[in-house]
């Protein structure tokens, strides 16, 4: 089993829980290209976290903590940010559509995409 089916277990297993941070210091928060759509990420910390190129289309990340996480390039269409902490978090080149920033913690302190257009409601 790859370490991507294997983390994608262990997350939906946790949903969001303190068995997911251990794993994430465990694997040194390294997730490139990780296969997390659709996952409950809710106040997990992911701070420093490297998930480039993931793909956390759908995931919920209400509360989460991304400060410093690297999401470069990263697809995150329809997820939900609600109130996460954005501090220094890079979103360069990320899939951004219908993602829901509300309310999130220092967004103007992150890094998005070119030309990005955060829409207020």
């Amino acid at each position: 089993m790859s370490m991507n089916r294997n983390l994608r277990s262990l997350v939906e297993a946790a949903e969001g829980k303190s068995m997911l941070d251990a794993y994430l210091r465990d694997v040194n928060k390294n997730m490139i290209d990780a296969d997390l759509r659709g996952v409950n990420l809710r106040n997990a910390k992911l701070s420093f976290a490297r998930l480039i190129s993931a793909d956390l289309s759908g995931a919920d990340l209400l509360g989460a903590n991304l400060e410093g996480a690297n999401l470069s390039a990263a697809y995150m269409s329809d997820a939900n940010l609600r109130g996460a902490t954005l501090t220094g978090a890079n979103f360069d080149n990320a899939n951004l559509n219908g993602a829901d920033f509300s309310k999130a913690r220092n967004l103007d302190q992150a890094i998005m995409p070119k030309g990005y257009r955060l829409v207020k409601e």
